[in-house]
């Protein structure tokens, strides 16, 4: 399943939302947690917000569908 999306990143919610399509169900603070961790999807700071490249996001699904992801 690819992410519909056509920015090249998405927030915090937007990302929740993606994998929730895709049936993975995560919460806004396994997020933070993951992020703090620096596991989870790839994130950056894009003028102080939280922003999740799509390509981060795609790396992170790959890993979840091979039972390796963190």
């Amino acid at each position: 399943g690819k992410i519909m999306s056509k920015k090249k990143y998405l927030s915090q919610n937007e990302m929740l939302e993606e994998l929730s399509a895709l049936g993975i169900k995560r919460t806004a603070s396994w997020a933070e947690h993951a992020r703090f961790l620096q596991k989870g999807p790839k994130s950056c700071k894009i003028a102080g917000r939280v922003a999740y490249p799509i390509d981060g996001i795609h790396e992170y699904l790959e890993l979840c569908e091979r039972g390796e992801a963190k």
